[in-house]
């Protein structure tokens, strides 16, 4: 137990020899590529972010032209509702011409 404890000691050679292998460790990066890679990350947070806000302002676009397009589906649906009766009528007012002009 006594061995740990001294290399735990703040300012004890073995901890100083410890740390010197820690740095020297290619698996470990140092400060600046942590620093380097903590501003790339935010880089690709922010690009993220701004393509995010594109592709919302998209779809609120795309709803909107989603709600026109069902205006107008439902105003020919209307129109073709219409389209029997104004038929009907068209064959009665037909049928009164030709029964004019058979008359005269």
């Amino acid at each position: 137990m006594s061995g740990f404890l001294s290399w735990h000691r703040p300012g004890s050679s073995e901890t100083a020899r410890w740390a010197g292998r820690i740095d020297r460790c290619p698996a470990i990066p140092s400060a600046r590529q942590k620093g380097s890679a903590t501003q790339e990350i935010a880089r690709n947070v922010a690009e993220a972010a701004t393509g995010t806000g594109a592709v919302t302002g998209t779809v609120a676009t795309l709803a909107e032209a989603a709600g026109e397009t069902g205006a107008v589906a439902a105003q020919v649906v209307g129109a073709a509702s219409e389209m029997p009766r104004r038929s009907e009528h068209l064959s009665v007012e037909v049928a009164r011409f030709r029964a004019t002009v058979r008359a005269a």
